[in-house]
């Protein structure tokens, strides 16, 4: 049991690591700059904080769900429809809104992960926790740092 409390705080551990990163690169931009499209792709700093903020509330949603040994009834395997079909829904979204979704959801990830017992830590939970943070912040701090570069470099 001591052995998956280990694994459970270090999980913890790298998926605060990952989104210290993260902030790290959003941190100082403008509201301008994220309005401005380009970011990530054609999406706007607004829209990539707004996809983040779903991708770590569903993995909210489905770790929650599966520790209370309830099914999951979405498939979320197609990652471009989720993403183009929120990415429609949020678009009206003022920013001030996305960037309260965007604290919020990770807070939620993060409460919901540090919740899990140590006999509850399984594959499905475990990777979920994972590929919505640690496998998935990295590509958005690249496309930003890419994007600041670029920014720099055109004035």
């Amino acid at each position: 049991m001591a052995e998956a409390q280990v694994e459970i705080d270090g999980l913890i551990e790298r998926i605060e690591h990952a989104r210290h990163e993260l902030e790290k690169e959003l941190d100082g931009l403008s509201d301008d700059e994220l309005l401005s499209p380009g970011m990530t792709g054609a999406w706007s700093g607004k829209d990539t904080l707004a996809h983040i903020a779903r991708w770590d509330q569903t993995a909210t949603t489905v770790i929650a769900t599966h520790l209370a040994g309830q099914s999951i009834t979405e498939d979320y395997g197609d990652f471009d429809a989720w993403n183009a079909r929120w990415t429609t829904a949020d678009d009206d979204v003022p920013l001030p809104e996305v960037k309260r979704r965007f604290a919020e959801s990770y807070r939620q990830l993060l409460h919901t992960v540090r919740s899990v017992r140590p006999d509850q830590l399984d594959e499905f939970a475990r990777n979920w926790a994972v590929a919505a943070t640690i496998n998935h912040y990295p590509g958005h701090i690249a496309s930003i740092r890419a994007w600041r570069t670029a920014e720099k470099e055109s004035r």
